[in-house]
């Protein structure tokens, strides 16, 4: 199991929250992970903050998401955890 994989397990993760530019695979082993740990991951694909803003549509989503006590604890991240938006 990946390094980065097992470190969620001590935070008891139950929802991942990401903004991608591109399509990306994940990593060998991330969807096992997941399901096996009951663990959500939701993309959201979106252009970059700086230039556009982010549809209404879209940041309803995230809000609905993010405000749902039910996802708690979540993990929210960027392309890569890269990018600052």
């Amino acid at each position: 199991m990946c390094k980065a994989f097992s470190s969620l397990l001590t935070r008891v993760l139950l929802t991942i929250c990401s903004r991608t530019l591109v399509q990306k695979e994940f990593p060998a082993g991330y969807a096992t992970f997941i399901s096996k740990n009951g663990i959500k991951h939701h993309v959201f694909d979106m252009k970059g903050t700086k230039k556009e803003k982010i549809p209404i549509k879209t940041m309803k989503s995230i809000l609905r998401l993010v405000l749902d006590r039910q996802n708690h604890p979540l993990l929210m991240h960027c392309n890569h955890g890269r990018v600052r938006t």
